[in-house]
């Protein structure tokens, strides 16, 4: 029950959110609207000269917040001075006048009248001095005279418009228009609301693909609908302001501060131009204007020309990038020009920032300028796997500064460009993308070579990120201090996925050498430890422990004669018959060793062959590991049912060791079977 009001909670939620710049702009407005009928008839603002500079500086003469006379400045008298007197005079006649009415409700005209004085003529206001007339005033064109009544006729409108807008009658029409005025307002902007949200779907098809492709379009578009909205609001209360006395005066006291005393004043001088506030605001706004155009273009370029599938991506944005530089920078020169500032006046501020440069920003001009080449040398584009500084990973942005580097571990670093030319940087897509990738293989002295080279190529098949040419090869790289050290050298051709790869061929080959019999090797030392007491007492230690040998006397000479081995006692050979029995029943039940003997000796068997062990060849002979893993494989045993196997085969007389100093282990021994023993006695006969 609690969660079906929601609907309707989240449309009041929009409606609220979509009312309420209306609401904001409707409590902006609501003051002036409210002045208009309440602001006091009495009121008169006092006058505020603005003050225009140059050589020939003028002044404005104001009434109620509206210009009526334009001064100049005399020899003795500044602009301003004179307006500002002209302005006190206006507004203390105004202020009598109305004064006046207010206590004969009658209405007290205002007497405006122009007087010859030496050669000149002055403006009198009810008698009272307001401006002197001079040829500065009036300029070659018109005489003093005439420039004098025009004077008159001004000011003669600017009091009857005065006293005509402190009237109760205009009061409610300027009321009444201004009310008129906010609701068109307010239906404007939420217009403007409602394109911004709804806007695309109004427009031509080709046109919205454009923009619905493009986000910089879309920014675009909401900035333009949001300073329209801004414009309308401001225009509103422009309008607004100006049809109440009271709220034009103040509105024209407040831009007289802001624009002439602030926004106006010159603060930067280049050369012989001098700028102010309002000026570099101009120019910070077209550089804004600048970059988003740019932005615009580029993506426009891209989209429509230079993306095509037979050009290279890394290209493309290498291209992207040169072409929003070159815009850029044409765009400063224009703006530049527009602004009215001299580009031979820039001598001073490049000699400004190449001081700069020398002390502190050589390091960013450095990486600067690494970057423009890095992106005409392309030796490094995006989407390319590198290695610069210990840190591999894949070019994301490469950007005016620094260029943005994706790790392994998938976090971006941020590399300034200048370390890609200072250092040995490897990139692994540069030219071909083909990689040769090494895997480094140890095992312990002893194994089969040839095992050991099949169980590691073993481990390339079936791998689909591997070439197929060139074939994967095995290298024996040399002999280590406690393994046989290969190699295995594959081809791929995604180069990122090397590090995986080279795991997944780890485990394979691990899995392989434990199907091979194969042993990876661990580190041995031999230690030598020299003492001559400690060597003392290891040599009367071994004179104990050795058997005194028999010495047989002979007139020549001595012979030394081992003792007779002592054959076992009819009970021993008992015990061990017994044990043999056990051991048989612990195997396999029913296990014929001749038949196994025989099957391992067939060509599908243990492999038998002559085998080398340092300097001795040992002939027709094969190794313990194997055979277990061989009855392991074929005949299904454990572990330890092939040792126990294995041994009874020794002990049936089938099998030995070659040296007879071994039982049957699963360590790299050399066995042979009794049958091929008497094959080599044979030919050993024949050969002699």
């Amino acid at each position: 029950m609690m969660n079906q009001p929601q609907p309707e909670m989240n449309r009041s939620s929009r409606a609220i959110a979509f009312m309420r710049p209306f609401i904001i702009i409707f409590l902006i407005l609501m003051p002036l609207l409210s002045s208009i009928w309440l602001g006091s008839p009495l009121f008169i603002a006092p006058g505020q000269a603005q003050v225009l500079g140059g050589e020939d500086s003028t002044a404005t003469v104001v009434l109620d917040g509206s210009a009526v006379l334009e001064v100049r400045s005399l020899d003795r008298f500044p602009a301003n001075t004179r307006a500002r007197q002209a302005n006190a005079v206006l507004s203390q006649e105004l202020q009598e006048a109305l004064q006046q009415r207010s206590e004969s409700s009658q209405e007290v005209p205002i007497e405006v009248t122009v007087e010859p004085q030496d050669n000149l003529y002055t403006i009198q206001v009810n008698g009272t001095h307001l401006l002197t007339v001079t040829e500065r005033d009036s300029g070659e064109d018109q005489s003093t005279l005439i420039h004098a009544l025009v004077w008159k006729r001004k000011i003669e409108i600017a009091y009857a418009q005065a006293i005509w807008q402190r009237s109760n009658e205009y009061r409610r029409q300027a009321l009444f228009i201004a009310i008129i005025v906010t609701i068109v307002a307010v239906l404007a902007c939420w217009a403007l609301q409602y394109l911004n949200k709804k806007g695309f779907g109004l427009l031509p098809r080709r046109f919205r693909v454009f923009i619905d492709s493009s986000k910089s379009a879309r920014s675009l578009f909401s900035l333009v609908m949001f300073l329209a909205q801004t414009a309308i609001c401001l225009g509103t209360v422009y309008y607004i302001s100006e049809l109440s006395p009271f709220l034009r005066s103040w509105r024209y006291r407040i831009f007289t501060f802001v624009i002439t005393d602030t926004l106006t004043y010159p603060v930067l001088n280049l050369g012989e131009s001098a700028y102010s506030i309002a000026d570099i605001l101009i120019l910070f706004v077209m550089i804004v204007v600048l970059w988003i155009s740019v932005r615009a273009i580029t993506k426009l370029l891209r989209n429509r020309f230079i993306s095509n599938d037979s050009v290279d991506y890394r290209f493309q944005e290498t291209l992207t990038t040169l072409s929003q530089y070159l815009l850029t920078f044409i765009g400063l020169v224009i703006i530049l020009q527009i602004w009215g500032l001299d580009l031979s006046s820039l001598a001073i501020l490049a000699s400004v920032l190449g001081v700069g440069i020398g002390l502190g920003l050589q390091n960013i001009a450095k990486d600067f300028v690494s970057g423009i080449i890095i992106l005409f040398d392309r030796s490094i584009q995006i989407g390319d796997l590198v290695r610069v500084a210990n840190l591999i990973g894949t070019v994301q942005h490469i950007g005016a500064r620094s260029t943005q580097v994706l790790t392994l571990d998938q976090i971006t670093i941020i590399v300034p460009n200048s370390q890609f030319l200072e250092q040995q940087v490897v990139n692994w897509n540069h030219g071909n993308p083909v990689t040769r990738l090494r895997v480094p293989v140890g095992v312990a002295y002893g194994s089969n070579i040839d095992g050991v080279r099949a169980a590691i190529l073993d481990a390339t098949k079936g791998n689909s990120e591997i070439l197929d040419y060139p074939q994967p090869q095995v290298w024996f790289m040399g002999f280590g201090d406690s393994s046989l050290n290969f190699e295995l050298l594959v081809w791929i051709s995604v180069p990122k996925n090397q590090f995986r790869l080279m795991s997944d061929l780890n485990y394979k080959i691990e899995s392989n050498f434990r199907l091979y019999g194969v042993e990876i090797p661990f580190p041995q030392r031999d230690l030598h430890v020299r003492s001559p007491q400690l060597d003392r007492i290891v040599d009367l230690v071994g004179d104990k422990l050795a058997a005194p040998e028999q010495k047989i006397y002979y007139p020549d000479r001595y012979k030394l004669i081992k003792q007779p081995i002592k054959q076992p006692s009819s009970n021993e050979l008992k015990k061990n018959s017994e044990q043999k029995e056990q051991t048989k029943t612990v195997v396999k039940p029913g296990l014929d060793l001749e038949t196994l003997a025989a099957k391992m000796r067939a060509p599908d068997g243990v492999e038998v062959k002559d085998r080398r062990y340092l300097f001795n060849v040992f002939e027709r002979c094969f190794v313990g590991a194997e055979a277990v893993q061989w009855l392991m494989r074929i005949c299904g045993m454990t572990k330890t049912e092939a040792l126990r196997a294995g041994q009874l085969l020794i002990d049936g007389g089938y099998v030995h060791h070659v040296l007879d100093e071994h039982g049957f282990e699963d360590e790299y021994y050399f066995y042979r079977f009794f049958a091929d023993e008497q094959g080599l006695i044979d030919r050993s006969e024949v050969v002699n």
